[in-house]
């Protein structure tokens, strides 16, 4: 907001020829002053409550934007802890694959798992048979199969997607 003082001053002069046919006396310029004075005041206070709460939305965007940022810093974290804990799931079913019964058991504890995991919207990437996608999976090596030229024939690692997002990409092997 600009206060122009002899833009002021001009309006409180024709206001008062207006009304008034003698010339303004010392009194009457010193009244002018003063009201003039007392919109300066009014302004000035106005701009000083404006600026005190711009400052207040700055400094409150500044917390927002640090609880953001801590926020963020905490959810990589937990992603990071469930992709091991999905990880040690993993091996122990790959290691179960030579007992029937625990095979059994490990099974239904990664199926279980990953039903947790969806509820988070994380999801395990990387199925046999599907076929190979770039932007999901990391090939470390290829074999022979009956499954289609390109397609998985066996998953390493699993891949994880977060809310859309790829976590990790799954590590396959491809059919030849």
């Amino acid at each position: 907001m600009n206060f122009d003082f002899n833009t002021e001053l001009n309006k409180l002069l024709a206001s008062h020829s207006a009304t008034e046919a003698e010339p303004l006396g010392a009194d009457a310029l010193s009244d002018v002053l003063a009201g003039l004075g007392k919109k300066i005041a009014k302004t000035q206070t106005d701009l000083s409550m404006q600026v005190e709460e711009i400052y207040d939305l700055v400094s409150e965007s500044q917390n927002t934007n640090k609880a953001l940022r801590e926020s963020a810093a905490h959810e990589k974290r937990l992603a990071t802890a469930l992709l091991g804990l999905c990880d040690i799931i993993e091996d122990f079913c790959t290691f179960a694959d030579h007992d029937e019964a625990l095979s059994k058991q490990a099974n239904l504890m990664r199926k279980n798992a990953d039903k947790r995991l969806a509820e988070c919207s994380m999801t395990p990437i990387g199925e046999v048979g599907e076929p190979f996608d770039p932007t999901l999976h990391t090939v470390l090596s290829t074999e022979n199969s009956p499954l289609p030229r390109e397609h998985i024939a066996h998953v390493l690692n699993s891949g994880y997607r977060y809310m859309g997002k790829v976590l990790r990409k799954a590590s396959v092997v491809l059919s030849k």
